[in-house]
């Protein structure tokens, strides 16, 4: 199923622009939206979460070929593409926040 998303709140809520059937998803789980011309999504605090291509966010960039995740309800982006240089940029940005993840807590000096 294709679906046209002009941007606003997915949920399974009555004040939803897009109101989704799932007890998985949230009354209000995640918010899509257009930053410096950009498609994002954020995490509105569900309590099961969104996921990127497998991995848990709470914002993030949207590039076509994602596979945006929330419960039981997957859907795969297929547009706009984004410019080149925009998407090397979120993939250094997202490699980078990996990298730090990935890295152990620094100890003060007492």
């Amino acid at each position: 199923m294709v679906v046209a998303f002009p941007g606003g709140v997915l949920g399974r809520g009555s004040q939803a622009d897009f109101a989704m059937a799932s007890g998985e998803i949230s009354r209000s789980h995640c918010l899509f939206f257009v930053k410096n011309g950009l498609w994002r999504v954020k995490d509105l605090e569900s309590t099961n979460g969104t996921f990127i291509n497998g991995c848990l966010i709470t914002d993030c960039i949207l590039c076509c070929g994602d596979r945006l995740k929330m419960g039981d309800l997957e859907f795969v982006v297929t547009g706009p593409k984004i410019p080149e240089a925009a998407a090397k940029r979120a993939k250094e940005v997202v490699e980078g926040m990996i990298r730090a993840a990935s890295q152990p807590a620094l100890k003060r000096a007492a």
